[in-house]
């Protein structure tokens, strides 16, 4: 299904169209001005071909006789009473991407072609909304209404309905007959620009049917690659794959509703039965959901979309159902029914493959033979209430990290991983979890706090905020210290190792070499320093100075 919205430009520049915030449509249509209005025409304008031209032009612009490529001085002299503005590329394109993406109510595949088409892939769902002439009927009246000025076909590709679109208000191809459909149809249907058409045009050839008419062979030579391609897509020989704006999504679920909704415990009922449709449509995949959308089509245009995340796979619709309800109740502004909502839909964006629960024969038994904690969903029950159930588990904790991760914000739930860098205070990173749960668990073999169970660390699990200056004395000067003084606190060391010697990141900074040591004073106390600087080559005086404290 194509749609063509021949004034798109100057309907957006007039307020005719709703007014795009965030990717999306909000507002309330003004309504168009019909050719007999008798407000001033409006032209929009770019700057080409040495002269300021018209880009576009609205509905009573047109029926006054001008069109988008006229010198502005000419059109002018046509219709003094015309207004124009300058041409916004980007808030165009945004404004039709927003467009395309409320078209999803009809098909998840949507996409723009040019600066004023959208193409949605409505193979497999037209049944839904009662067939193609169903489908077709409902866009363009919901369209109209919104105050668009708006043509649509359906037809066996995308290229051949946007060209049943440039010339038919309302036209649908049956299958089979797109070729005889598309042959009475002018060249700039396909569309060409000026030049390819005014060269068509000085070789006799108007119509698609002359193009289609001539011997394959002599196509290229005659009328170039770009109108051999161009008609080629149209008529299905050459394949166009859609690209849509969004991704592809594995399950999705939708409902519509003659009476629109407004209350939130409407919405959340609606809600959970999208869930158990996705949560079915998952199991049947072996995959759980890592990111849903919500999306709420409102009867006036405006989509609102509510995302959340989870740290592991997972399709239970009661857990679904309050990530969503405990996200909603923290929208700024709340959900802005309006209207209410007439349409509904649940996405899994994102999906993994789940992992089967692990229920220990032995209740103490909590790790995998690795000695990796077990990712698994968590299948039913409340935090602790599964036998042998381990608090630190990720089975146990994927819920929490989840309802804090919707409260918070995607980024406020992080975890510790291992970083590229020797310098132990850039070793480390705080990761958000629900993103670092894709590359699966840290690997801490081989870091100096990775040591196993009954083996003493390293170092530290915590460092000081930055560096602290000690005072030591030590026996030689390449040596550990045998007493050190810390916050005017003096400290007898009675063991030491090390040392653990550290390079500066030579690509980063020039700064001098550190040699760690591990100490122990007389009342069992563990700390862990460095010297900075290495005697007789880097410094004649090196610094000491304290970085963290050790169990």
């Amino acid at each position: 299904m194509a749609l063509k919205l021949p004034h798109w430009l100057a309907e957006r520049a007039i307020g005719t169209q709703r007014k795009l915030s965030g990717g999306r449509l909000e507002g309330k249509p003004d309504g168009l001005r019909s050719p007999a209005a008798p407000s001033p025409p409006l032209g929009v304008t770019r700057f080409e071909r040495n002269a300021r031209r018209l880009a576009g032009v609205c509905a009573y612009a047109a029926a006054l006789g001008l069109a988008p490529g006229m010198m502005l001085t000419e059109a002018r002299a046509l219709a003094p009473e015309l207004t124009f503005c300058e041409e916004e590329p980007r808030a165009d394109a945004r404004a039709l991407n927003a467009l395309a993406l409320w078209c999803r109510r009809y098909a998840p595949h949507v996409a723009t072609r040019g600066g004023d088409g959208v193409v949605v892939d409505i193979t497999g769902a037209a049944h839904l909304f009662g067939g193609e002439a169903a489908v077709l009927a409902d866009v363009l009246a919901r369209l109209k209404g919104f105050g668009y000025t708006v043509r649509g076909a359906i037809a066996d590709t995308g290229p051949g309905a946007l060209a049943l679109a440039h010339a038919h208000p309302h036209a649908i191809s049956a299958p089979g007959a797109l070729a005889e459909d598309l042959a009475p149809l002018p060249v700039a249907a396909l569309g060409l620009g000026e030049e390819e058409v005014s060269a068509l045009h000085m070789l006799g050839l108007r119509r698609i049917g002359d193009l289609a008419a001539l011997p394959r062979a002599s196509r290229r030579a005659r009328l170039g690659l770009e109108v051999m391609a161009r008609l080629d897509a149209a008529l299905g020989v050459r394949a166009t794959p859609l690209s849509p704006l969004t991704e592809i999504v594995p399950v999705r679920a939708f409902r519509r509703f003659f009476e629109p909704l407004e209350r939130p415990e409407d919405i959340l009922a609606c809600l959970a039965g999208l869930a158990g449709a996705v949560a079915e449509g998952l199991g049947r995949r072996d995959e759980g959901a890592r990111e849903l959308i919500l999306s709420l089509y409102r009867v006036d245009g405006a989509v609102k979309t509510v995302e959340i995340a989870t740290s592991a796979p997972m399709r239970e619709a009661p857990r679904m159902v309050a990530l969503f309800a405990d996200r909603m109740k923290r929208l700024e502004g709340g959900l802005e029914p309006g209207y209410g909502f007439d349409l509904i839909a649940l996405e899994a964006r994102r999906t993994g493959p789940l992992v089967p629960a692990h229920i220990p024969i032995n209740p103490h038994q909590t790790a995998s033979s690795s000695g990796h904690p077990i990712d698994c969903t968590l299948g039913g029950g409340r935090v602790g209430e599964r036998a042998g159930a381990d608090l630190n588990s990720a089975e146990t904790l994927a819920p929490l990290i989840d309802r804090l991760a919707t409260r918070l914000g995607p980024s406020a739930v992080r975890r510790m991983e291992p970083a590229q860098s020797h310098l132990p205070e850039r070793a480390v990173v705080l990761a958000p979890i629900l993103a670092s749960r894709d590359r699966g668990y840290p690997d801490w073999r081989g870091e100096p706090w990775g040591g196993r169970s009954g083996t003493p660390l390293a170092r530290p699990l915590q460092l000081l905020p930055s560096p602290e200056p000690i005072e030591a004395v030590a026996e030689v000067p390449d040596r550990a210290p045998v007493r050190f003084t810390w916050r005017r606190i003096s400290h007898r060391v009675v063991a030491a190792d090390g040392p653990e010697r550290i390079a500066a990141e030579w690509w980063r900074e020039a700064a001098p070499t550190r040699d760690y040591f591990r100490l122990e004073d007389e009342h069992g106390q563990r700390f862990w320093v460095y010297r900075l600087g290495l005697y007789g080559r880097e410094t004649t005086a090196p610094r000491w100075y304290m970085h963290g404290l050790l169990p």
